[in-house]
């Protein structure tokens, strides 16, 4: 017990000033902090690559669609509306 606080034993390694960190009994795979970003990271970009393609297609929306600029005349005059009140 008294060889884990002295550098180089322990199996731990010697980090800064001469502290000597523990060995990780988990590992990087159960880490909730590893998995937690690793799963965000995967949910991310299962959620980019769809926008992608979506962004990617510019001529999905006619600007100079009737009904288009219709929608876009109501919504903006509601929404002067709401800001004026």
């Amino acid at each position: 017990m008294a060889g884990v606080c002295r550098p180089g034993t322990g199996g731990g390694s010697t980090g800064v000033g001469g502290v000597v960190t523990p060995a990780d009994p988990l590992g990087a795979e159960l880490d909730p902090l590893t998995a937690l970003a690793k799963s965000t990271a995967k949910a991310a970009h299962w959620t980019a690559q769809p926008l992608g393609k979506v962004v990617g297609n510019r001529d999905a929306v006619d600007l100079t669609n009737a009904s288009f600029l219709k929608q876009y005349a109501i919504i903006f005059a509601a929404s002067t509306i709401l800001l004026v009140l």
